[in-house]
């Protein structure tokens, strides 16, 4: 599973340029997208979910409580991400796509 949101942060993120790499062009990106599409289910994040994650209690940041709120109702095993210590407080198995990548070799 991913999200819509996810999906969206992706999109921001590789339209972006970084220190390490220019930015990507839109074709690019909506060729990753589209793998998305093709390879995932996508769970549409709601505004009962925004909700639910917003009266979370000692949150640091809003959007990784939506990210819970959808690994919840998703009933996924993990939660994948590249910011392992801010999922940590939630208690739940938490990797990163450099140990999943040399998982699967």
């Amino acid at each position: 599973y991913t999200s819509n949101l996810a999906i969206v942060q992706v999109i921001a993120k590789l339209q972006s340029k970084t220190r390490d790499r220019a930015a990507f062009a839109s074709d690019e990106i909506k060729k990753h997208i589209d793998y998305f599409y093709a390879h995932c289910n996508i769970y549409e994040v709601k505004n009962q979910d925004i909700k639910r994650a917003l009266k979370m209690p000692g949150a640091k940041d809003l959007e990784d409580n939506i990210h819970f709120v959808v690994f919840l109702n998703t009933k996924c095993n993990a939660i994948l991400t590249n910011n392992k210590k801010d999922f940590d407080h939630y208690g739940v198995s938490v990797r990163t796509p450099r140990k999943v990548k040399q998982r699967t070799k």
